[in-house]
């Protein structure tokens, strides 16, 4: 081999080295990365469930308020959800109601 062929040599095995050091390095990287992801998804599904538990317990309770006050006082109860029903409809027959159309400048 001449001595310029081995230069050509040296500078390709170089280049082959310098791209497995970088490989290696993004790797690394990657594999930090998609540690640090699994953790905060656990971490994240850990407080969804606490969240989730307190939750449930809380409307267990007010459920059992509900139940309590509507066999205390049967007919304000009856009276309250009746009101509410009436707000209701009354928003959203407001929101449905027929808009006016214009077509070239007339109501229509």
């Amino acid at each position: 081999m001449r001595n310029g062929e081995i230069k050509s040599v040296e500078r390709v095995t170089s280049r082959i080295a310098d791209s497995v050091r970088n490989a290696t390095y993004g790797s690394d990287t990657a594999r930090r990365f998609t540690s640090k992801a699994q953790d905060a998804l656990g971490d994240g599904m850990y407080e969804t469930k606490r969240a989730l538990k307190l939750f449930k317990r809380r409307v267990g309770s007010l459920e059992q308020s509900a139940r309590n006050y509507v066999k205390r006082d049967p007919l304000t109860s009856a009276a309250a959800i009746a009101g509410v029903a009436f707000l209701v409809g009354l928003v959203v027959g407001l929101r449905k109601r027929r808009k006016p159309r214009r077509i070239f400048g007339a109501v229509v």
